[in-house]
């Protein structure tokens, strides 16, 4: 298997260890921007002219606000393409890249890891096969900023700069992106974007969303600030309570009874996620989860910004 990576963040780090593990004998190409050193089984190269034309697919990891540009660069190849979310920092092109995708007719998938988080899928599974009233869900992602990448100063990083594509709702799409996966398009959504706290960054460093559908309402809260880390969707139904604790992987009912548990790390889930793009490749299939479908979701995410 030959794979080309744009971009060598922590992201990129993840998806080639888990690359890694799929295929032992893996080539591996990564497209840097500036002179570097060379990396242990890792080909270097600085250009787009210099791909090699064997390549069986490209991920696409490197800041946000470089997504389209590189997208547009890569469709001539005719390459699948793993883009790492969200798709785009704002919804400029957005028609246009995915007019181009389906014109040559490119495989593309957007990662968003969470959508094979064993907890997640147990709750999709669940309530597509249960009746149970659902009377209210709420959903909360917040972490510390600094603690992402300790080694570096936080305000420099491409998060905290809202022209790279930085923001926490950006960032943390991945909970938009379950909202819709699980319960579907909502009847309307509403945002509250800021950045208040004691971060002083020029990105959003919290946001509220409000979706609403037929039954109930989703309240997501996100942000930046808190340190002590906590990713958990809580479901309200009529009878009972289901509390989904993604950081430990355990569903707890009515905060006693352990309802569900996984042993999966994310690591564990990166991999996961990867043999389900190549095997949509195999059969020559596109993803659940394409350029389109994840456009879609962005413009919601985007439109009250």
């Amino acid at each position: 298997m030959n794979v080309l990576i744009i971009g060598y963040g922590s992201i990129a780090k993840k998806h080639i260890a888990a690359l890694k593990k799929i295929d032992l004998i893996i080539e591996i190409w990564c497209l840097r921007f500036k002179s570097t050193n060379l990396i242990d089984g890792i080909k270097n190269i600085y250009q787009f002219d210099e791909i090699p034309k064997n390549i069986d697919f490209a991920i696409i990891s490197n800041p946000t606000n470089k997504h389209i540009a590189t997208i547009k660069e890569l469709i001539p190849l005719k390459i699948p393409l793993f883009i790492e979310k969200p798709v785009a920092h704002n919804l400029d092109h957005l028609d246009e890249i995915n007019l181009l995708l389906k014109k040559e007719n490119i495989i593309s998938y957007v990662a968003c890891v969470l959508r094979f988080h064993p907890c997640l899928q147990y709750v999709k599974k669940q309530l597509a096969t249960n009746s149970e009233r659902i009377n209210e869900v709420n959903i909360y992602s917040g972490s510390y900023l600094p603690d992402w990448r300790p080694t570096i100063d936080y305000r420099t990083n491409y998060s905290t700069q809202t022209k790279m594509g930085g923001g926490v709702h950006l960032d943390l799409f991945h909970e938009i992106d379950y909202t819709f996966w699980i319960f579907g398009n909502p009847l309307s959504l509403t945002s509250n974007l800021d950045s208040k706290s004691s971060l002083k960054i020029d990105s959003f460093d919290a946001a509220n969303y409000l979706f609403k559908y037929e039954d109930f309402n989703v309240n997501m809260v996100l942000n930046y600030f808190r340190k002590i880390p906590k990713r958990k969707m809580e479901i309200v139904f009529s009878d009972k309570l289901w509390e989904i604790d993604l950081i430990n992987g355990v569903i707890i009912e009515n905060e006693k009874k352990e309802l569900f548990k996984s042993e999966l790390s994310i690591i564990d889930l990166y991999k996961i996620q990867l043999e389900y793009f190549i095997n949509q490749l195999e059969q020559k299939i596109d993803t659940e989860n394409n350029f389109e479908a994840s456009a879609k979701i962005l413009k919601h995410c985007l439109r009250h910004e």
